[in-house]
């Protein structure tokens, strides 16, 4: 992720490194965008880049699939990723 600026740009890369070597199928969506159903080799990788809303409530959600696994997770919220005082910090 990029620096904390408003409006900085979010540059999200998310890289297979299932060390069974099995493809990875995800799906990345928020309210507005939905970047369809990826197929992502072992050690490649699928990134978007996208701007923080004005409201200040963008949130990506992924939903990740591998031979045996299903998960959800969030993958980018302002709350967490986008605000110095969170625990993690800002994303750089």
């Amino acid at each position: 992720m990029d620096g904390f600026l408003p409006f900085a740009p979010k540059h999200v890369v998310i890289t297979n490194i299932i060390n069974t070597g099995v493809t990875l199928i995800l799906h990345c969506t928020n309210k507005e965008q939905d970047f369809g159903i990826r197929a992502v080799g072992f050690l490649q990788s699928f990134d978007f880049r996208f701007h923080v809303n004005l409201r200040k409530t963008t949130r990506y959600t992924c939903i990740f699939n591998w031979p045996g696994h299903r998960a959800t997770f969030a993958i980018f919220t302002v709350d967490r990723d986008d605000n110095p005082r969170s625990k993690l910090g800002v994303c750089r």
